[in-house]
């Protein structure tokens, strides 16, 4: 299989490599290069000089990869597509320069430096270059860019440079662009494309940046079948001798096999093999040898394909029972599967051993039959469309993990043990997760079907749901469905909100006796702007008072109306005026419209109002509502405006309730939701009619009725326990609501139309920026459980939040002190013990320099460093909260903002700022009443000089390169980064982020201290951080410190967390599903190579079924012997043994030590047909070993199909990656119908030519509601 280009160099091949570790390491490379020498170099040198300059860039079971990616030629395709698009861009320089860059449209030539560095100054102050074309600067993902945080910034020029790494005009030419693109002013954005053009080669190239090139790229990276024609195998119908054999069943014994396999003796010569006398020198390899010549007899006998049904029933166990007993079952695996045919005829004449079938038996218990399973490292393999670049991505994605844990200090079978804990994440879990509204009583229900007088009749147990009352729901006196509308309910869908729980319209009687509880949350935005102010804290703005009546808005003056009613007559009361507002106002049922009819002229409010006042008034049954009946009407409205009488209590309910949806996450919505039993459904959008919201909540309520119909058949819930808190313990509940914050949209992507972006912390922990981290903890127990249990650092922590803030900007003060308040403000809360907070500080003043961010700090933010520099020396003195305490309120207070505006070089003298700092602390409580300025010095660790604060504020500008190198944090953004997991909450760019929008009651409050519990939450229960923790505790307790448990608990769990595995359609439901699977198979695992040991990277399990087309790709891993068959179809057939050319087997040669293969046989029993109808091979490069063991130069790859039956008549197929389109090019013979015997050759040769190959690119389409969504049949990616 060749390709349509000319080989690339290795060397450029190795830069593709590292760029898919990491952008630096890419960069790093390149400009380690410097010159090449163009001394004469052999191709076996230069391969081992680029082996050596990027092995050591990355971890080094990564690098154990690396020859392997190069052999495969991984990274070829990519080059290509670099130089097809220069071939486009600029075809004349590609035809006559070494190297050129373009520059903001201009091409520049390598000879032209003045005017390269002319271009450069020029963009940089603004200005444009003359004839520039910009369609010609145009970026991609696939481009190499130098500087890439500011490729989306306002006015920066694009500089594109092409050529290879390792020749003078590379050396120079970047040069000049590098210092331009480190300058601060005028960002130039500097890409790098690697070309290798004819003109280097000729001039310039070294041998080393040629190697690789020296002919038509040959790939590997493809099956080959050679099927039987259907009229070319027989399986022939001998139910004789089926019933004859019959009554021996299980009870065959060795014995009984046939007399020329039992007797070694017997076995005799075959082609010149004395196989008796070697099976009796090797007896171990008894099994090899009998496959070895039984494919020797089927070379020149095609009668050895023939097969009866009865002899082709036990195949597959005797296939099984012969590799379970070989000393190499892989390369046995091979042999039986990928020459079945031509085995068949003796395979079948081996006796089975009654053990094993019985073993197999138990086995398809919990295993499907003949069904095909592969692990890595606990996690699924897709092997029906394997594919070989993608396996090796699945490999690398492991080998980095392992790689990172171990850089963090794990041992690698520590390492492994962690990593198998991925299985626990329950990600896919998260749709079914529920809102908790606990103190149920205190919520704003408008009936109550428990406690009705008319619904006693109607029975009161939930064993009624199980009933079937096709249509509708039955009459019940139970609460089984509490539904809540939340939302504005004078909007088309809230005016819809009473037919909510009438589900065919029918009116008073039947809406009191369905088993529906329904309640009225009204979300008013005024109210919730005080309510977000009152809970703003000490420093917030005062709350404003409440307007008067002819001031408010329509949403509150209902709100009040129903409060009113609802607190002075009860639910009934304000479900009526709701009823009537939306008969007024809206078109509802035909009921509604009657009562419109008679609705007085005056307006809607005051009509429904004083109608549901009437009508209340005349059914009263409480002693309030006695009372209240005595008064008109018309003198209650009068009281509803002035805030008087009945409805004197009505504002302040409105803020309670108000508080709560803003306690609870509701306020941030957006827009209307029902609440069933916990679950949130947000209503459609563009809803006008009744009808639609009616079907809307019909769904939902047939939804939760099948819910509640399997827990009570299986007795999860019952009558003796409250029903709502039963089906929280069933169920993921949660108290806040937060979608973002939960996950939602997950599953959808990354980014700012996709779910939260997830980020591996490996570079960040490594950072220098780490190292000016204080993490933050709960104060200490004083007393009662956990009082002595450790404390902060000494223990191990599953979750870790980075705060990274700008207490410049108000939202950045807002979330650190959240932050804080998460960890003091919960005294009671364990939860909160098991996490550990550090704030990183990055103003946005800081200015970007070569070496990364300098910080422009302010005084606020050395007084935040050097407190929490204090909080890391104390230890444990620091474990009663004070200073946490008194930094809060700092962070809350005006002096706080004073500071955040103040430069450091203004910041206050020591004693002024003890002063205003003691005054902080008292209020906080964090300090007595009596205590001194010296008491607060104290606190911040001993001194608060200019000299200690400009000490602090070094560690400002380290927390500021974190927070913009590996963590990509934009400038002035305030994120919180849960084990690695990015929660926004402000961006000056969005101006919104996890609280909800860019403005509005979304934005009002930002995120709380309750959403870092939900964080935490997310990254411990439905993510794997628990289990993770807990495993590297375990595990490493005895050899690494707390500080490097809690690193690795976080790399770990961050590396875990953002993988994304490609072409998979498993999950970890799945494999912790398969992994349970396993450990219940009977039978001790066929150990496949080199057994676990302290160098193990990579475990890999496999369930198969020998005889399928999956067992002859995944046995197929192993690079080909050294001798291969001829380059010409000419040449004389070549003496060699057959090719290993397998999935597993490759790997196992290729890793050696560092992996582990079990296999578990899991055959189809009874089989009636010839299982496998071809012979097969897959394409891998050859490999050697050099003196040392390392991997030495690849060969080309190619296909050998040895010993193929010469009078059958053959077709070869071709097993292709998708992305690939190829043809024959080279083919003297009709591939479709081979007959060997017909060709004068000694060898059969083809040739295939890939005409193209998809690299990158997708196919969206736009749905109703204008997401993107991959088109069914499509790849986002290929």
């Amino acid at each position: 299989m060749r390709a349509r280009w000319q080989g690339t160099p290795y060397l450029l091949e190795a830069a593709e490599f590292l760029a898919d570790e990491s952008i630096d390491r890419y960069w790093t490379f390149i400009e380690g290069l410097t010159i090449l020498e163009r001394d004469p170099a052999t191709p076996a040198e230069c391969w081992r000089f680029a082996i050596s300059q990027a092995a050591p860039l990355v971890l080094p079971p990564v690098a154990a990869l690396l020859p392997v990616a190069l052999g495969v030629r991984q990274y070829s395709a990519r080059l290509e597509l670099f130089r097809q698009l220069a071939g486009q861009l600029h075809p004349d320089m590609v035809a006559s320069e070494c190297c050129f860059a373009n520059v903001g449209g201009h091409v520049i030539r390598a000879e032209d430096l003045d005017v390269l560095e002319a271009s450069l100054k020029q963009t940089a102050t603004g200005g444009t270059t003359a004839g520039a074309a910009v369609n010609s600067t145009q970026l991609h993902d696939f481009d190499h860019v130098y500087n890439p945080q500011h490729k989306d910034a306002p006015g920066a020029t694009v500089a594109i440079l092409y050529g290879p790494p390792g020749t003078e005009c590379f050396e120079r030419m970047s040069g000049v662009i590098r210092a331009a693109a480190d300058r601060a002013a005028g960002p130039v954005v500097y890409a790098h494309r690697p070309l290798l053009t004819d003109a280097c080669r000729a001039t310039e190239a070294a041998d080393c940046l040629l190697t690789g090139t020296e002919e038509q790229l040959v790939l590997p990276g493809y099956g080959v079948e050679a099927v039987l024609k259907n009229m070319e195998y027989s399986a022939m119908d001998d139910k004789k001798k089926e019933g004859a054999g019959a009554s021996n069943g299980d009870d065959k014994a060795p014995a009984a096999e046939d007399a020329a396999l039992a007797d070694d003796a017997s076995l005799g010569e075959v082609k010149g093999f004395r196989f008796d006398v070697l099976v009796k020198r090797r007896p171990e390899l008894r099994q090899e040898l009998l496959t070895f010549r039984d494919a020797l007899m089927a070379g020149e006998d095609d009668d050895a394909i023939k097969a009866s049904v009865w002899d082709l029933k036990d195949a597959g166990l005797q296939a099984t029972s012969r590799i379970s007993q070989s000393s190499d079952p892989l390369a046995l695996l091979q042999e039986l599967s990928q020459s079945f045919p031509n085995i068949v005829s003796s395979l079948t004449r081996q006796s089975v051993p009654p053990s094993l079938r019985r073993t197999v038996a138990a086995n398809q218990r919990t295993v499907s039959p003949g069904a095909n399973i592969l692990m890595l490292n606990g996690m699924l393999v897709e092997v029906t469309n394997f594919e070989l670049y993608g396996f090796l991505d699945r490999l690398r994605i492991e080998l980095r993990m392992v790689g990172q844990l171990q850089e963090c200090g794990l041992f690698p079978q520590h390492a492994l043990a962690v990593l198998g804990e991925r299985a626990e994440d329950s990600s896919d879990s998260v749709s079914e997760t529920r809102l908790d509204l606990a103190p149920y009583a205190k919520l704003p229900w408008l009936n109550n079907p428990e406690k009705d007088k008319r619904m006693k009749y109607t029975g009161n147990s939930i064993d009624g749901l199980l009933q079937m009352f096709p249509g509708r729901l039955r009459a019940m006196g139970v609460n089984a469905f509490n539904v809540i509308y939340i939302g504005d309910p004078t909007s088309p869908q809230g005016l819809a909100g009473p037919e909510i729980a009438v589900s065919s319209g029918t009116r008073h009687l039947l809406i009191l006796m369905l088993p529906i509880r329904l309640a009225l949350l009204p979300l008013v935005p005024e109210a919730l702007v005080r309510a977000a102010a009152a809970r703003a804290g000490p420093g917030a703005a005062s709350v404003a008072d409440p307007p008067s009546w002819k001031d408010m808005s329509e949403q509150e003056r209902f709100a009040r109306a129903s409060i009113t009613l609802r607190t002075t007559f009860g639910g009934p009361a304000a479900l009526e005026f709701w009823e009537r507002f939306a008969a007024v106002t809206a078109e509802g049922p035909k009921g509604a419209k009657a009562k419109a009819k008679k609705a007085p002229s005056e307006p809607p409010l005051q009509a429904a109002f004083e109608g549901a006042w009437g009508d209340a008034a005349k059914w009263a049954d409480t002693k309030k509502g006695k009372v209240a009946a005595k008064k008109a009407p018309s003198d209650a409205w009068a009281d509803l405006q002035q805030g008087a009488g009945y409805s004197s209590e009505a504002g302040m309910a409105l803020a309670e309730l108000s508080a709560f949806a803003l306690r609870k996450g509701l306020a941030q919505m957006g827009r209307s939701v029902v609440w069933v039993n916990g679950a949130l459904q947000a209503l459609p959008e563009g809803l006008t009619d009744w009808r639609d919201v009616d079907r809307e909540v019909s769904f939902m309520l047939a939804q939760e009725h099948q819910f509640l119909q399997e827990q009570i058949y299986y007795g999860r819930i019952s009558d003796e326990e409250p029903l709502l808190p039963s089906i929280m313990d069933l169920v993921t509940s949660v108290r806040r609501w937060n979608p973002a914050v939960l996950g939602a949209g997950d599953d959808e992507g990354e980014g700012e139309e996709g779910g939260a972006l997830k980020l591996p912390l490996f570079a960040a922990v490594k950072h220098p920026g780490a190292a000016a981290l204080s993490y933050l903890y709960a104060p200490k127990k004083s007393s009662g459980k956990g009082a002595s249990a450790p404390w902060g650092p000494g223990k191990v922590h599953a979750t870790t939040h980075w705060v990274v803030v700008d207490l410049a900007a108000p939202r950045g003060r807002a979330l650190a002190a959240a932050a804080l308040d998460r960890l003091v403000g919960v005294d009671d809360d364990d939860e909160a013990r098991q996490a550990r907070v550090a704030l990183i500080l990055a103003p946005a003043a800081s200015k970007p320099g070569a070496a990364g961010a300098t910080s422009a700090a302010t005084a606020l933010d050395a007084v935040a460093a050097r407190a929490l520099r204090a909080y890391a020396a104390a230890g444990e003195d620091a474990a009663d909260g004070k200073l946490l305490k008194l930094l809060r309120q700092l962070l809350w207070s005006e002096a706080g903002a004073a500071l955040a505006a103040a430069p450091l070089s203004a910041a206050p003298g020591e004693a002024e700022l003890a002063g205003k700092l003691l005054a902080l602390a008292k209020e906080a409580r964090a300090l007595e009443e009596e205590a001194a300025n010296a008491d607060v010095i104290e606190l911040m660790g001993g001194s608060i000089d200019s000299y200690m604060l400009e000490a602090a504020a070094s560690d400002v500008a380290l927390m500021t390169q974190l927070a913009r190198g590996p963590l990509g944090v934009e400038a002035g953004a305030a994120v919180v980064i849960t084990n690695g997991r990015v929660i926004p909450d402000w961006s000056p760019r969005a101006g919104g982020g996890a609280a909800g929008g860019g403005g509005g009651v979304g934005a009002l409050t930002g995120l709380t201290a309750e959403d870092f519990g939900l964080m935490q939450m997310y990254a411990q229960d439905i993510q794997a951080g628990s289990a993770i923790a807990k495993t590297v505790k375990a595990k490493a307790n005895g050899y690494m410190t707390p500080s490097k448990l809690n690193d690795a608990a976080l790399v770990a769990a961050s590396a875990v967390g953002a993988q994304v595995y490609p072409d998979s359609r498993f999950g970890s439901l799945q494999a912790k599903r398969i992994t349970e699977v396993m450990g219940m198979l009977q039978g001790k695992a066929i150990e496949a190579g080199t057994k676990e040991n302290a160098e193990t990277f990579l475990q890999m399990v496999a369930i198969t079924n020998p005889l399928t087309r999956e067992a002859q790709r995944m046995s197929q891993a192993r690079a080909p012997a050294r001798a291969r068959p001829p380059a010409s179809p000419h040449a004389p057939r070549p003496a060699c043994r057959a090719p290993r050319t397998s999935v597993l087997s490759f790997v196992k040669e290729v890793l050696g030590d560092a992996v582990s293969i079990k296999l578990h046989l899991n055959p189809r029993l009874d089989l009636s047909d010839m299982p496998l109808k071809s012979f097969y091979r897959y394409a891998l490069p050859e490999f050697t070993r050099d003196e040392g063991g390392d991997l030495g130069l690849p060969g080309a790859p190619s296909v050998y199909f040895p010993r193929l039956p010469p009078k059958r008549v053959l077709t070869l197929n071709l097993e292709l990656p998708e992305a690939w389109l190829v043809e024959a090019s080279k083919s003297v013979y009709d591939l479709d119908n081979l007959r060997l015997a017909d060709v004068p050759e000694a060898v059969a040769y083809a040739e295939y030519e890939l005409e193209a190959v998809m690299l990158t690119g997708g196919v969206n389409e736009i749905l109703q509601q204008g997401k993107r969504a991959v088109r069914r049949g499509a790849r986002r990616d290929a």
